[in-house]
């Protein structure tokens, strides 16, 4: 075998483990949402901002002038390294009305090593591991510290 079908070897062989990865990291954040959503125990999808019907969760690219996410698909995200990118926002309103008086954006980057999922979330310093089992990220660490996150910003600081 000559030196340069060796390289071109190596060249394909980098591309198919790349192809794999990115793949990987595509279908988990493909399987995000609707997780996401029954772990919220969302039944009602929508809430009311300006007179109009928007998604309670919305996963995707931030837009900043527009104040809402953008539904992206998972290899038009942006890419961090080996890590994939996307913002969450969920629109929050009281149990007293579906109006919409807060929203929280998360900014998610995350990558995989061997059956390990390794999530970033905003400005948490912590990373979260998620495993996966027979094809399918179990998300609950993930979903439990977005949790943790969210309620202890909702929390009213009385000083």
């Amino acid at each position: 075998m000559s030196k340069f079908i060796e390289i071109k070897k190596a060249v394909s062989e980098l591309v198919a483990d790349s192809d794999a990865y990115w793949n990987q990291l595509y279908l988990a954040y493909g399987a995000f949402h609707s997780k996401y959503r029954d772990y919220l125990g969302l039944t009602n999808d929508y809430v009311i901002s300006n007179n109009e019907k928007i998604a309670i969760l919305q996963t995707g690219v931030y837009d900043e002038e527009e104040k809402n996410v953008v539904p992206h698909a998972p290899f038009a995200l942006k890419k961090d390294g080996k890590k994939l990118c996307f913002d969450l926002v969920l629109n929050l309103c009281t149990t007293d009305s579906p109006d919409v008086v807060m929203k929280f954006l998360v900014k998610v980057k995350f990558s995989k090593q061997s059956a390990d999922f390794i999530f970033e979330i905003g400005d948490l310093d912590e990373k979260i591991v998620c495993k996966e089992t027979n094809g399918q990220v179990d998300f609950l660490p993930l979903f439990d510290g977005l949790q943790e996150l969210l309620i202890n910003n909702l929390k009213f600081n009385k000083e």
